[in-house]
C-alpha cells in the first residue's frame, strides 16, 4: 500500500492562451488570417506548439548504501522527486511500512544490523534504495559489559558471593548465551590476564530473571581476589571486561580455651556458645577445654571477619544451674588471644555442686542479696565507680616488717605481723606473702607506730604517688601502719591479718559480722585465735583473695552475671 504525495516540482505540462503572432512573432491583421493559416500549414519557423515534459529525477539521501549510527542517534532518510507533481513513496523494514512521506527520521534502540528500503513511483518512473544500517552501542560487534557486579563475603572461610544483572537485550547485537565468572588471586585482572584467570563458573543466560547470585567455596584464604563477569552472545563474541571488583577472601579461626574453678581445677560439662547454630555451641571436656566450632564436626572454622561474644554457662546438658555464675566475654575476633583462660566464680559450696549451700548464706544471711558475686564486687570496689579489677601485677607480694621491739604490753609485735602474713599463706594453700630483708625493694612495708585513736591500723598505697584508694589503681608499693601499744597478742594477730587482707587488695570492709562466723575484714579491731590464726579468715574472704589473684588485671567484673 502506498499513498500519493505531492512533490515540490515546478514543471508544467501545458501552456495558457497566447496572442496570435506571425511567423516572425508579429501580430497579424484579420484580413490576412487566411494567408497566415496557409503559411502555417506550410511550416512556420516560429511554432507555438506544446513543449515536452521535463524528465523525472529521483534522488535519495543519505546517498551511501551503508550507514553506521550510534544507539539513539537519529538519521533523516529522504527522497527527492523532481519533474513530477505526485509520487507514491513507502519506507519499509521487511514487509512493515515505516513511513509514506518523503522523509523518515530513523532512530533505533536496538544494537546490531538493520535494513530500511524505500520505493518510489512517480510519472511512470519506479525506483528505490536500500540502506544497510549498523547501530552501535559503543562496543562494536560485542555485547555490552555486565552491569551491577558486586562481590561480598560468602557463608564461611574461603568463600565469596558474586552477583550481577542481565545486560539490556537492546544493547547486544545478538542474543546473549552465557556468562563467565572469572577471578585472579595473584594480581590484577585485565584483558591481558583474563585468559589465565580461574573460571569460577559458566552460567547460562536466562532472560526471565533480572539478576544472578552465586556462592563460591574452596577459594584461597586470606588473599585478595579480583573478580569479573563477562557475557558471551550466540555469535561467540565476548563483552568487554567491565567492572572488576576486589575483595579479600576471609580466612578462618577458632575460639578455644579452658574453664577453671578458683582453685585452678578444670570445670567439665560447661556450656560454651557464641550463637545458636550447631557449630556455635559446645561443652567443655573433662579437662575443661573447648573449641568452637568443633574441628571434628566442622572442618572449617569461623570466617576471620566475624566477631563473637562468648557465653559460658554452668548448666551444660544436665540442667545444673547456679553452681557457678555465668560469664559473657568482650567481643572476640580473629586477633584475640587464644586459648582463653576463663575462671568461673562459684555460687555454691562445694564448687560445682548445684545442690550445695549458697556460698554466702552461712556467714551473711541475706546480706548482699545472698549472692557471693555481689559480695566480691563490693569488697573489691568493682561495683561502682570502677568496674575493672585492679590488683598487684605480681605475686607473691614481698613484705618487709619493722624489726622487733617490745611495746608497753611487754610483747614483741613483729612475730605477730609475720604470723598474720603466714595466716593468709596457710589459709590459701600457697604463697601470697614472702618476707624480704630490704625495705626499699619490698612491695609492702609494715611499721609499728603511734596512731590517732580509735584507729589501730591502716593500709594505704604509697606508690604511685598520690592519694589512692585500694582498687582504684594498680599498686606498686603499699604501707601498713599498726599501733605499737596493743594490749594483747591475739589483738595484734587479728589486726595484722586484717591489714594484710587490705594489702591483698580487699579495699572495702565486709558487712558480715555474725556472732558464730565473723569476718576478719569487718570494720574495727578483731582478735584472732592464737592457736588457729588462719581460722580467722572465712571461706568467703579466702575466695575473694584467691579470685583477686587469678582474675586478669583490669578484668571487667560486669562480665559475670547474677543468676
Amino acid at each position: 500500500m502506498v499513498s500519493r504525495v505531492r512533490t515540490p516540482s515546478t514543471a508544467r505540462f501545458g501552456r495558457g492562451r497566447q496572442p496570435r503572432r506571425g511567423c516572425g512573432g508579429r501580430q497579424l491583421p484579420a484580413v490576412a488570417l487566411a494567408v497566415a493559416l496557409a503559411l502555417a500549414a506550410a511550416g512556420c519557423s516560429d511554432s507555438t506548439g506544446p513543449s515536452p515534459p521535463p524528465p523525472v529525477r529521483i534522488t535519495f539521501l543519505p546517498a551511501a548504501d551503508q550507514l553506521s549510527l550510534t544507539l539513539g542517534q537519529t538519521e533523516l532518510l529522504r527522497v527527492s522527486v523532481e519533474g513530477a507533481t505526485e509520487a507514491d513513496v513507502a519506507f519499509r523494514r521487511g514487509a512493515a511500512v515505516l513511513s509514506q512521506d518523503l522523509t523518515y527520521p530513523y532512530q533505533r534502540q536496538q544494537v546490531g544490523p538493520d535494513t530500511v528500503t524505500v520505493t518510489v513511483a512517480a510519472a511512470g518512473v519506479n525506483t528505490g534504495k536500500t540502506w544497510l544500517i549498523w547501530v552501535d552501542g559503543g562496543f562494536g560487534d560485542r555485547p555490552p559489559p555486565v552491569p551491577a557486579l558486586a562481590v561480598g563475603e560468602g557463608a564461611g572461610p574461603g568463600t565469596l558471593r558474586v552477583s550481577w544483572q542481565n545486560p539490556p537485550p537492546s544493547l547486544g547485537p545478538r542474543p546473549y548465551e552465557r556468562f563467565v565468572v572469572g577471578a585472579s588471586f595473584d594480581g590484577p585482572l585485565t584483558d591481558n590476564t583474563w585468559p589465565s584467570a580461574q573460571v569460577l563458573e559458566v552460567v547460562a543466560h536466562d532472560g526471565g530473571v533480572v539478576g544472578y547470585a552465586r556462592d563460591y567455596a574452596g577459594l584461597p584464604q586470606g588473599v585478595e581476589a579480583q573478580v569479573a563477569v563477562r557475557v558471551i552472545d550466540t555469535g561467540g563474541a565476548i563483552s568487554p571486561l567491565g567492572d572488576v571488583r576486589v575483595k579479600r577472601i576471609s580466612g578462618e579461626y577458632r575460639i578455644s580455651g579452658v574453664v577453671l574453678d578458683p582453685d585452678g581445677q578444670p570445670v567439665p560439662n560447661v556450656s560454651v556458645s557464641v550463637g545458636t547454630g550447631p557449630q556455635e555451641r559446645g561443652l567443655t571436656n573433662l579437662q575443661g577445654q573447648f573449641t568452637l566450632p568443633d574441628p571434628l564436626q566442622y572442618p572449617l572454622g569461623f570466617p576471620d571477619i566475624n566477631k563473637y561474644v562468648l557465653q559460658v554457662k554452668d548448666d551444660g546438658n544436665s540442667g545444673d544451674v547456679a553452681a557457678f555464675y555465668d560469664l559473657q566475654t568482650d567481643t572476640l575476633n580473629s586477633r584475640s588471644a587464644f586459648p582463653l583462660a576463663i575462671t568461673l566464680i562459684p555460687a555454691r559450696t562445694p564448687y560445682g555442686d548445684p545442690w550445695g549451700e549458697p556460698l554466702l548464706g552461712a556467714a551473711c544471711g541475706d546480706l548482699y542479696g545472698g549472692q557471693f558475686l555481689t559480695f566480691f564486687r563490693a569488697l573489691t570496689h568493682t561495683q561502682t565507680p570502677w568496674y575493672t579489677l585492679r590488683k598487684w601485677d605480681r605475686y607473691p607480694v614481698t613484705v618487709w616488717i619493722q624489726p622487733a621491739f617490745s611495746d608497753s604490753g611487754g610483747f614483741e609485735l613483729k612475730p605477730w605481723a609475720q604470723r598474720g602474713a603466714a595466716a593468709w599463706n596457710n589459709r590459701l594453700g600457697e604463697e601470697y606473702y614472702t618476707e624480704v630483708a630490704d625495705s626499699a625493694s619490698a612491695d609492702l612495708v609494715v611499721l609499728f607506730t603511734t596512731l590517732s585513736q580509735p584507729r589501730l591500723g591502716e593500709t594505704r598505697i604509697v606508690q604511685p604517688p598520690g592519694t589512692w584508694y585500694i582498687n582504684e589503681i594498680v599498686p606498686i608499693k603499699m604501707l601498713i601502719r599498726i599501733e605499737r601499744q596493743l594490749r594483747t597478742p591475739d589483738l595484734a594477730l587479728g589486726l595484722a591479718i586484717h591489714e594484710m587482707g587490705h594489702a591483698l587488695c580487699i579495699g572495702v570492709h565486709s558487712d558480715c559480722n555474725a556472732t558464730d562466723h565473723p569476718h576478719i575484714m569487718v570494720a574495727g579491731a578483731q582478735a584472732a585465735d592464737i592457736a588457729d590464726p588462719e581460722g580467722a579468715i572465712s571461706d568467703e574472704e579466702a575466695l575473694v583473695v584467691r579470685l583477686i589473684r587469678y582474675l586478669p588485671q583490669y578484668f571487667d567484673m560486669r562480665h559475670y552475671i547474677l543468676d
